[in-house]
């Protein structure tokens, strides 16, 4: 009697262990479990770069991969999944794109169209994208994107002079690289120099951005109180600054500042944004005026950088090089002589 119990306990406990081992395999294979990149059998090929969005927009996605195994499989699936976590744990898409067999070594390629919610998009979780190979009811890959809506931040560039600013999950490809914004102000510092060639050296006051497209902006400036009425020629704002506009340029990720509108005059040195003299890249201090700069304060506003919109307002102070011993205007040392009777 014993004996037959044992062995009927064990006619049921070897399909139910079966089961459970056969129900963890499938569960590998499922939505939000993807094993790494290196055991999928798929590779994700797209380069296309998606977003930033701000909602209401009408994009098509389009995604291709390429089965990298010696698996032929019969029959797959393409599908789509857009999720909004914080919305619902309800998908807001789960769409089949294409069912069609897979050879070793085959690619394809898929695409959908979907308005992006703005609603949605504003949420805390964002959108999560999600592109799809099925095969029996399992996943054997998985790309998992997120992205969330552009918002506008103001930033104080002394305080990412060693660390990155950096935005995620705005934009995305469809692959297995990933997209981040940064910003790194490695050359920034509380002061601008006055050289010895009566030069202001914004130039040197660089830094450096990474994304995959280039740097975009709306608006840079240079502005001060010119309290001792050093440079008379150049225009001021209805607060009672001067304000100088200038350019951001990127030299391979290095964002460097230009002023496209200035000139000065040869002899004194003194600029002027009325296009009076010769054009020139830097904003001089007349001759013999230096001194009378040591307490300005410059500023640099930069309005809407990048995709994400950043923006700064950097103050700086005045740093006066020592001047070459000269005549006994332009030099900070001169000598006065003559003859000894």
């Amino acid at each position: 009697m014993v004996i037959k119990m044992i062995r009927a306990c064990l006619l049921i406990a070897i399909p139910l262990l079966s089961m459970l081992l056969s129900s963890s395999i499938d569960n590998s294979f499922k939505m939000g479990s993807r094993k790494s990149a290196p055991s999928s059998p798929i590779s994700f090929n797209s380069s296309t770069l998606y977003g930033p969005y701000s909602g209401g927009e009408s994009v098509t996605f389009s995604w291709s991969y390429t089965n990298t195994s010696t698996n032929n499989y019969s029959s797959v699936n393409d599908y789509i999944i857009i999720d909004c976590p914080s919305y619902s744990s309800a998908p807001l898409v789960s769409k089949r794109v294409a069912r069609h067999a897979l050879s070793s070594g085959e690619s394809r390629s898929l695409s959908y169209t979907y308005k992006i919610p703005e609603t949605r998009l504003s949420s805390e979780s964002g959108l999560v994208f999600k592109v799809g190979v099925q095969y029996s009811g399992s996943y054997i890959a998985l790309l998992e994107k997120k992205l969330k809506k552009v918002i506008p931040n103001n930033i104080n560039p002394l305080n990412y002079r060693s660390n990155k600013y950096t935005i995620k999950n705005r934009s995305f490809y469809l692959n297995e690289n990933d997209v981040e914004e940064s910003f790194l102000f490695d050359e920034y510092r509380d002061y601008v120099e006055c050289d010895e060639y009566n030069r202001m050296q914004f130039s040197k006051l660089s830094f450096l951005y990474s994304y995959p497209v280039r740097l975009t902006y709306e608006k840079c400036y240079i502005k001060f109180i010119d309290k001792n009425d050093v440079f008379p020629f150049i225009n001021k704002d209805e607060d009672g600054y001067r304000v100088i506009k200038a350019d951001l340029l990127d030299n391979d990720g290095r964002i460097t500042i230009d002023f496209p509108d200035l000139y000065y005059e040869p002899i004194s040195l003194q600029p002027s944004d009325q296009k009076k003299g010769s054009k020139t890249k830097y904003l001089y201090v007349p001759k013999g005026k230096s001194k009378a700069i040591k307490d300005y304060e410059f500023i640099i506003e930069a309005h809407n950088i990048g995709i994400n919109k950043t923006s700064f307002s950097h103050s700086l102070e005045t740093s006066i090089s020592p001047y070459y011993l000269g005549n006994c205007v332009d030099a900070d040392y001169c000598i006065v002589g003559g003859i000894k009777e």
